[in-house]
């Protein structure tokens, strides 16, 4: 959230092109090409959910199913410590939910956060654009136990991923390659995750 209000002023003081944003609030001076969405996952071990699970009925994981996370209500969370689009879509889902995360660590790097989860030592909620580096995280440890990345049960919000540009402003043939690029490129990377949903890690 902070991220994407720092670029627009940067952007309005002709400081920036154009940015990649999440969310960006409506503002007359831009132009928004929309690219995608975003939404939350859960990442954790299946050995540390396990553990946690408070559920009558034994644990069963599968790609296809949502976890619901009234089964874990002591399980320990890491999350961000700072201001972002990201905890505030994290909040509101939570507290559509009826439910208070025992957070252990705050902390604004996934990839430490990717550690925490691998050591069994947290689930951590993950945005779809940082799933990559869960994906990379477990090729670079082939003999570890995989970090496994769920959906959530009734997780609907969406956030925006949108290129936003000066409205109405000169834009130079190569830029409108690099957009389009840039479009391709994300669109492509969304559809790469999907097939990384447990159980197929």
């Amino acid at each position: 959230l902070d991220d994407t209000k720092n670029l627009a002023d940067k952007l309005l003081h002709g400081q920036l092109d154009l940015f990649l944003g999440i969310d960006c609030a409506a503002n007359e001076h831009f132009d928004v090409i929309p690219v995608s969405h975003d939404t939350l996952y859960l990442i954790a071990t299946e050995a540390f959910l396990q553990r946690w699970h408070a559920g009558e009925d034994p644990l069963i994981l599968t790609g296809e199913q949502a976890l619901n996370l009234h089964q874990f209500p002591d399980m320990p969370f890491a999350g961000n410590a700072s201001v972002s689009t990201t905890n505030h879509l994290i909040r509101r889902y939570l507290d559509s939910q009826n439910l208070c995360p025992n957070q252990i660590f705050s902390i604004s790097d996934y990839e430490t956060q990717i550690s925490l989860c691998a050591r069994n030592l947290v689930a951590a909620f993950c945005p779809r654009l940082i799933l990559e580096h869960v994906i990379d995280y477990n090729a670079a440890h082939p003999d570890a136990e995989p970090i496994q990345i769920f959906r959530l049960k009734d997780m609907e919000e969406k956030t925006r991923i949108e290129i936003i540009r000066p409205h109405q402003s000169y834009t130079p043939q190569y830029l409108h390659h690099f957009i389009e690029v840039l479009r391709r490129r994300i669109l492509a990377y969304s559809e790469k995750i999907e097939f990384y949903l447990a159980p197929h890690l």
